[in-house]
C-alpha cells in the first residue's frame, strides 16, 4: 500500500469532490480531505489517498488533472485490516446486513450498512438513527445467541 499526499489550495469545492470520486472509481482505497494551513497562512487541504501500487499512476494523473496541486509525495503505508463477517438482520423496516470486525479472533466492530439503514429509513419515514440501533441491537442478540 501507499499514501498519496497532495496539498491543494484555490481549487473550488466542486472540483475537489469530483476528484473524490474520480480517485475512488480509479481504485483509490481511502480519500481524505483534511483542512491545512499553508504558507503564508492560506487555507488548503491536504488530500490523502491510500492505494495499492498498481494504481499509483493512474490516480498521480487524476489528482493533477482535477486538482490544482503542483506535486505529490508518496509513501509506503503498513495497514492493518480487521476480519471481516457480515449476517443480516431483519428489521421492522426490512433486512439490514451488518459487518462485524475481529481482531485475533475477537469480535471488536459491529457496524450495521449505512446506506440500507438510510434507504429503509426514507421509506418508512422514521430516523436512520432509529433503523441503525434496532439492527444493531438485533445483530447483537443474533450474535450472542449463537455464542
Amino acid at each position: 500500500m501507499l499514501l498519496l499526499q497532495a496539498n491543494v489550495d484555490d481549487c473550488s469545492p466542486e472540483w475537489m469532490a469530483h476528484a473524490m470520486e474520480r480517485l475512488l472509481e480509479a481504485g483509490a482505497n481511502d480519500v481524505h480531505f483534511i483542512p491545512v494551513t499553508m504558507k503564508k497562512s492560506r487555507p488548503g487541504i491536504l488530500v490523502q489517498v491510500l492505494c495499492y501500487r498498481s494504481r499509483l499512476e493512474a490516480l498521480k494523473t487524476i489528482l493533477f488533472q482535477e486538482t490544482t496541486t503542483f506535486g505529490i509525495r508518496y509513501f509506503p503505508a503498513a495497514c492493518h485490516r480487521l476480519a471481516r463477517q457480515f449476517l443480516t438482520v431483519k428489521t421492522a423496516w426490512g433486512e439490514v446486513p451488518v459487518k462485524m470486525g475481529y481482531h485475533r479472533g475477537t469480535r471488536v466492530q459491529c457496524s450495521p450498512e449505512y446506506a440500507v439503514c438510510a434507504r429503509l429509513a426514507k421509506e418508512a419515514g422514521v430516523s436512520v438513527k432509529e433503523v441503525h440501533q434496532e439492527a444493531l441491537y438485533l445483530a447483537r442478540q443474533q450474535l450472542r445467541a449463537g455464542e
